[in-house]
C-alpha cells in the first residue's frame, strides 16, 4: 500500500507522463469543459506541479495551490484557473 506522499508524488507523474489518460479523470470529475481547459494549459499544470516532486509530503492543498497559482499567474481567468486546480485536486483519489 502506497503512503498518501508517495500516491501524490506517483499521481503528478502519472499526470505529467499521461496527458490523455490524465484528461479523462479530469472529465470524469468536472466534466468536458474543464478538461479541455487542463489540456489548452497543461503545460503550465506541469510547470506548477514539477516543483512538488521535490517535497518530502504532498498535501493535496498544496496541488491545488501550485496549479491555482501559476494558471493565475500565466493570466489564466480566475475561475477557470479554479476550475483546473480544484478537478486535479478532487480527481487525486481516481488516477489510481
Amino acid at each position: 500500500i502506497l503512503s498518501k506522499c508517495n500516491q501524490l508524488f506517483q499521481v503528478i507523474l502519472f499526470i505529467k507522463k499521461n496527458k490523455k489518460a490524465a484528461a479523462e479523470v479530469i472529465e470524469r470529475v468536472s466534466g468536458k469543459t474543464v478538461a479541455k481547459n487542463f489540456l489548452k494549459h497543461y503545460d503550465k499544470v506541469v510547470k506548477a506541479l514539477d516543483p512538488l516532486l521535490s517535497w518530502t509530503d504532498i498535501p493535496a492543498q498544496a496541488v491545488y495551490d501550485a496549479v491555482r497559482r501559476v494558471l493565475v499567474n500565466a493570466g489564466i481567468k480566475e475561475k477557470v484557473a479554479v476550475n483546473i486546480a480544484l478537478a486535479i485536486k478532487e480527481g487525486l483519489s481516481w488516477f489510481f
